[in-house]
């Protein structure tokens, strides 16, 4: 069932024209079998078990007032026969190579050639890169601000393993900067407050610092939103266009407070992995976090502000 399944998600995959707006990726609808897509969230349900985590998103800037500063990730993902035969294929190299085919197509990016840039070539055709993913279960407050996506990144994918379409608006939106002579020079933006960028600085550095800065939504607009549908997926080949970002401001009576995704990368080098990190590992980073929230104030004018553009 699991290669049959995986099968006519490929298949839909080769044959799912490459949208170009705002930047070359694919969204595609009930990517797998009705019949396996149920089974496979019925597996998670039983098998999965899921603990706090920190990861990209968790714990810079605005938040929703029912922010948590946490992920929730699987660490037995496998341990159940049907989620070992997904996780088989998912590393087998078809699903990869798939994907790698179809954004290196010299056509792939109209008027552009490749939607992979040609420097990343060296690894796609030396089979030096890895798929790594991981099952998240993001919290509302979850957000990343728009951004390209780090260099080392060939192929960004993500699966909506979601229930039903209550929180489809808060897929991934795709983005553009509002300014036409816009260049990232990787620089930190001079409307980040010190509290955010101390917020992102104790996150291992991962934010405004490195090559996939993170900036401010009032700089941008939002083309479309990849919709969080139920068996929903989306993918696309980072490059200096592919702007893109979440943000979980769930409502508090929303039946459905949890976003279950099955979110990877296929990234250059054999031995590269997934950033994560144990949630007890960040005791400094929550403290602090938690202070300058409570010193600050939750900033409601600007995450109001935020919601009228995303909406």
């Amino acid at each position: 069932l699991v290669d049959v399944s995986f099968k006519f998600a490929l298949e839909k995959i080769r044959n799912e024209p490459i949208r170009q707006e705002p930047f070359p990726h694919i969204y595609i609808r009930d990517i797998f079998p009705e019949t396996f897509y149920a089974l496979l969230l019925e597996h998670i349900e039983n098998a999965c078990q899921f603990e706090a985590s920190l990861y990209p998103g968790v714990a810079v800037d605005v938040r929703a007032d029912n922010f948590h500063d946490y992920g929730l990730t699987c660490k037995n993902f496998g341990g159940d026969p049907l989620l070992a035969a997904f996780l088989l294929e998912m590393e087998s190299g078809r699903f990869s190579k798939a994907l790698i085919e179809k954004f290196a197509a010299p056509n792939s990016w109209t008027g552009k050639g490749s939607a992979i840039p040609k420097e990343k070539f060296r690894f796609t055709e030396n089979e030096d890169y890895n798929t790594v993913f991981d099952l998240h279960k993001d919290l509302p407050g979850y957000e990343i601000t728009p951004h390209p996506d780090v260099a080392s990144k060939i192929v960004t994918f993500l699966f909506y393993f979601t229930t039903d379409s209550s929180i489809a608006k808060h897929g991934t939106a795709l983005c553009k900067p509002k300014d036409p002579d816009w260049v990232d020079d990787r620089s930190v933006p001079k409307s980040l407050p010190l509290r955010a960028l101390l917020d992102r600085f104790l996150i291992n550095g991962y934010g405004p610092y490195q090559k996939d800065a993170w900036h401010p939504w009032e700089d941008f607009d939002i083309v479309k939103v990849a919709e969080a549908h139920p068996n929903s997926f989306l993918s696309f080949a980072p490059n200096f266009s592919s702007y893109h970002g979440v943000r979980l401001d769930i409502r508090k009576d929303n039946p459905i407070q949890e976003r279950l995704t099955l979110r990877g990368f296929i990234r250059a080098g054999s031995n590269s992995t997934n950033y994560m990190h144990d949630y007890g590992n960040g005791i400094m980073r929550r403290a602090f976090f938690r202070f300058s929230r409570f010193v600050t104030g939750r900033n409601k004018s600007a995450l109001n502000s935020m919601r009228g553009t995303h909406d």
